[in-house]
């Protein structure tokens, strides 16, 4: 799979020779796999969360660095 810019679509993952390879050693079929993303799909949307507000967030401890939010710190830490 090559792309010059943003994600592929599901169709173009589907026709990737080496998607294809894997898919048929495990016995996965194109359209399972398309009923199986698109029910996951809409499960997620059904029970879409908004994110949390800043303050409910977990602080780092102080020896590393102060107050923000620890999901931040992972971020500029990796």
């Amino acid at each position: 799979m090559c792309w010059l810019s943003g994600e592929p679509t599901l169709d173009e993952m589907l026709f990737d020779p080496t998607v294809i390879t894997m898919m048929k050693r495990d016995s996965v079929a194109p359209d399972d796999l398309r009923v199986l993303l698109r029910e996951m799909s809409r499960r997620l949307k059904r029970h879409r969360v908004s994110p949390a507000p800043p303050q409910l967030l977990p602080r780092v401890p102080a020896h590393h660095g102060g107050a923000k939010p620890a999901c931040l710190t992972l971020l500029h830490t990796r």
